[in-house]
């Protein structure tokens, strides 16, 4: 019986599952009925309109002030190592190029405007030498593609956009100081307060102060009288003897820019009126790099000149290259591809951090300017206006061909100024469902430029050695847009 019971349960148990199962899906089949049961109700409605307009895509990459200190960006030039599709090349602390998905201007003359518009607060900066600004109580936009509406002068490839913080009319204080290798100092600080009892006015104060020691060692430094072969030098008949005196050490850096904004915010209006007052100075000695010869077969420059530590490397496999059986010239020869791979692949081989140079040059740069910017309605439209002027005073001396041997220096002194006004209007037609968009900007900047350029490419004396050029340019720019 016992056994009996044991066949006949597991029938009567799957009977009842079955039984229970099927009342189980009839729920849910109820319950499926009514899903949005219990949701509050929801209308929608919409105007049968058609869309007049979609707005650009845009891709962009922002960083605040705090992403900024975090980061150690100093100015505009380090942010192409955190921002994707933005180059900058720079061969001086005031002379760069902008590249953004690889559409820029390759050219470092003064006048050189490029395809990537940088603005500050607003404001174009036009001069190239006043686009590598230092970036402190601020934020950046980097807006990648062309920016084809509004006043984005010369934007075909993208712009950059800094803009200080704003005066809040409460008390703030701050003050930062970052210490580094080579007696590096870099301070930076602000001070925000109001000026009104009601908080109508508020100004803000704030700074940037680096300074860093020589860091390179110059072999061609401190030599008691002028040398015609020094540092490792193979010199051509017409090369200049190394001047005496130069510097041991070279890389020093001191730079310094101030801000001061006045905001003005009336009582029971939107007005909002900003008066930016700024400078900044650098004064350093020329930036300088290292020069690795190409030339077949022993790596050296068109001059001669082989880097020590590029013919230690040279050396070194040329050795090796004897010892498994091949002749002088074989190994010679043979040694010149896997040089230039390794100091390629591994640049510390080649130890940039010494060089011969038989020019150290000085870069002074004083620059000064100013912005009115101001926010307001009048009968239900918006109104921006923004007015700027900017200047500078520069004088750049710089040795190109890193090297003990005279190939290409040169000498700049340039200064210019610009003055911008710009008008923007938004609005809507209530009636038609339309907003609007209105405006126009202009542009006028002057020049004056010389530059001397010493060269030293050929062993023939009947060739000149030295080209100058001066010129003054003034350049007028204006526009109007509209959108709707």
């Amino acid at each position: 019986m016992l056994a009996i019971s044991g066949v006949a349960l597991p029938h009567r148990a799957a009977a009842q599952e079955s039984e229970s199962n099927l009342n189980l899906d009839a729920e849910s089949a109820a319950d499926d009925l009514d899903i949005w049961s219990g949701v509050e109700e929801i209308l929608v409605t919409g105007d049968m309109m058609p869309v007049l307009g979609l707005d650009d895509t845009v891709s962009v990459t922002t960083f605040d002030a705090a992403t900024l200190e975090a980061l150690g960006i100093e100015d505009i030039s380090d942010l192409a190592a955190m921002t994707p599709n933005l180059s900058i090349n720079t061969i001086s602390a005031s002379t760069p190029t902008f590249f953004i998905r690889g559409v820029g201007l390759n050219d470092f003359a003064s006048n050189a405007t490029g395809a990537v518009a940088v603005y500050q607060d607003g404001v174009p900066i036009s001069s190239p030498a006043l686009q590598l600004g230092q970036l402190f109580d601020s934020s950046v936009e980097v807006f990648r593609g062309p920016q084809t509406f509004g006043n984005e002068r010369n934007s075909s490839a993208g712009l950059i956009a800094a803009s200080p913080r704003l005066p809040t009319g409460e008390f703030e204080a701050k003050l930062r100081m970052d210490l580094g290798r080579y007696n590096l100092q870099d301070f930076e600080g602000a001070l925000s307060a109001p000026v009104s009892s009601d908080g109508t006015l508020s100004t803000r104060v704030s700074f940037r102060y680096t300074v860093r020691d020589p860091y390179v060692r110059n072999r061609c430094g401190g030599l008691a009288v002028p040398t015609q072969d020094a540092c490792g030098a193979n010199t051509s008949p017409r090369s200049d003897p190394v001047p005496a005196g130069l510097p041991k050490k070279i890389g020093d850096q001191e730079r310094w820019a101030v801000r001061g904004l006045l905001r003005y915010q009336p009582a029971n209006t939107d007005m909002d009126w900003i008066l930016n007052i700024h400078g900044s100075s650098i004064d350093q000695q020329s930036v300088l790099g290292q020069v690795i010869g190409t030339r077949f077969p022993r790596v050296q420059t068109v001059s001669g000149y082989v880097d020590p530590a590029v013919k230690k490397i040279f050396d070194n496999h040329q050795q090796n290259l004897r010892d498994q059986g091949l002749t002088a010239v074989q190994a010679r020869r043979a040694a010149y591809l896997p040089t230039l791979s390794d100091v390629t692949k591994e640049i510390k081989r080649a130890d940039p951090l010494n060089g011969a140079y038989d020019m150290v040059g000085q870069e002074k740069l004083d620059a000064v300017g100013g912005s009115l910017r101001g926010r307001l309605s009048i009968a239900d439209i918006e109104i921006e206006t923004i007015s700027g002027v900017e200047s500078y005073d520069r004088l750049r001396r710089t040795d190109f061909d890193f090297s003990p041997n005279s190939m290409l220096n040169s000498d700049t002194d340039d200064r210019a100024w610009q003055a911008t006004q710009s008008l923007d209007l938004n609005g809507e037609l209530e009636r038609l469902a339309l907003s609007w968009n209105a405006g126009g900007f202009f542009l006028k900047e002057s020049l004056d430029s010389k530059s001397d350029f010493l060269f030293n490419f050929t062993q023939d004396v009947s060739l000149p050695r030295a080209i100058r050029q001066t010129y003054s340019q003034d350049n007028y720019s204006c526009g109007v847009f509209g959108n709707r």
